[in-house]
């Protein structure tokens, strides 16, 4: 079995024979781990993201400047563009670059800047572990993305929460379960160096923050409806 989407198939086999994992989770987590510009070659039909090489975690509050930089910079562009004269125009023209589409991508940029503060708002109540920088050892972004994945299969797949069973009498205190198997069963799959038990235990407590928020908001939806 070479294929990875086949071996991250049959890991979830192990957890229920009858569970199938979607293909875009599986190529998600492909083109996550082989994360650039171009087409996964185990996914040829999905794009992969197009963030930078830069892409890492940061603050909420980091993304805020980032975002204010962004919207400033096309203000700037946006300024600098009213003031351009008609040689400069029929110039740039002339090498395939419009005036009426470069005002256009300004005015848009300007907007989902604004729209991406408001978003950012909306996210600092819902995870404040990202609205200060963290400390420490930087945790490893895609490891723990594709942890975060697992951890939601996990759920479908089982019905169960994802956890993990400790040793209190073992030596070390080592950490087992089913969960832990399949993150270290996929970082294998994918050749992913990072501790499946660091990973799990990150994934486990945002996932549990996360589903918390959700039930909450439902608890609420169905009062309202209730009430209604």
């Amino acid at each position: 079995m070479d294929n990875p989407m086949e071996k991250i198939q049959a890991a979830f086999k192990v957890l229920n024979p009858e569970y199938i994992v979607h293909k875009s989770t599986v190529c998600e987590i492909l083109f996550i781990k082989e994360r650039d510009f171009h087409r996964s070659p185990s996914c040829p039909t999905m794009p992969r993201p197009t963030h930078p090489a830069s892409w890492e975690e940061c603050s909420l509050n980091t993304a805020e400047k980032q975002v204010s930089k962004i919207k400033s910079a096309a203000k700037n562009l946006k300024k600098a563009l009213d003031d351009m004269k008609q040689p400069t125009i029929y110039a740039f023209a002339h090498n395939g670059l419009y005036f009426a589409e470069l005002e256009k991508m300004l005015i848009s940029t300007m907007q989902a800047a604004e729209n991406a503060n408001k978003s950012i708002d909306k996210w600092k109540p819902q995870y404040p572990e990202w609205v200060s920088k963290r400390t420490g050892q930087p945790r490893k972004e895609v490891a723990f993305h594709i942890a975060m994945i697992l951890a939601e299969e996990y759920h479908r797949a089982t019905g169960k929460n994802p956890t993990i069973i400790t040793d209190s009498y073992g030596f070390g205190h080592p950490a087992s379960g089913n969960f832990i198997n399949l993150i270290k069963n996929i970082f294998e799959i994918v050749s992913i160096k990072a501790s499946p038990e660091a990973m799990a235990r990150d994934a486990i407590k945002l996932w549990n923050k996360r589903k918390k928020l959700q039930d909450k908001a439902f608890k609420e939806l169905s009062l309202s409806k209730t009430a209604d």
